[in-house]
């Protein structure tokens, strides 16, 4: 029988039916390695994806850290930095303070030291024309002019002892007798 499908091979009508079927079979086996290649071809583009998003998550992470790294220096040194100024203007306000209480002082100590050699002076006062050394107010540091002799001195009145007592820093207690004493004592005069 197989001899007579061999002949019957030569046929028109056997040899159409063959070549269609051999047709669908190169047809079906092309569609199989489309399907193959698109197959491949996703597998590909999924793993290019899956890459991609990899390196993306990967760089937006490294960006992040970046970022973070950067706005914490940023902070840092912007406190540093702000620590340093108030440091700075602290230790100058506190030189300037210093200065100020230093310069003070020594007003104040030259003030004590002109006053104490003019009652030095002023306790050797036991006449009445003898002269009267002027004092320094210690708060303003101005020369206080007083009445240049202890004859004028013992003339004053009471309002007149009562102001130059408070020019010198003084409160003024008592009567006229007892003010008038109390700047005697307070200018050094002991007696006259």
């Amino acid at each position: 029988m197989s001899v007579e499908v061999d002949r019957c091979s030569n046929l028109v009508a056997v040899q159409e039916p063959n070549a269609v079927v051999d047709g669908i079979n190169r047809l079906t086996a092309n569609l199989d390695a489309v399907t193959a290649n698109l197959d491949a071809v996703t597998a590909n583009l999924d793993a290019a994806v899956a890459t991609m998003t990899t390196n993306l998550n990967t760089a937006v992470a490294t960006m992040t850290t970046n970022l973070d790294t950067a706005i914490a220096n940023l902070r840092q040194e912007m406190q540093g930095t702000f620590r340093q100024e108030i440091q700075g203007t602290f230790r100058q306000e506190m030189r300037n303070m210093q200065n100020s209480i230093e310069r003070s002082i020594d007003l104040r100590l030259g003030d004590l030291e002109y006053n104490n050699r003019a009652r030095a002076l002023n306790s050797t006062a036991l006449r009445p024309d003898s002269t009267i050394r002027p004092l320094k107010n210690t708060t303003t540091h101005q020369v206080v002019d007083l009445p240049q002799t202890v004859r004028h001195l013992n003339g004053l009145r009471m309002i007149d002892a009562e102001h130059y007592l408070e020019a010198l820093g003084q409160v003024p207690v008592g009567n006229a007798e007892e003010k008038k004493t109390q700047l005697k004592d307070f200018l050094g005069i002991s007696a006259a």
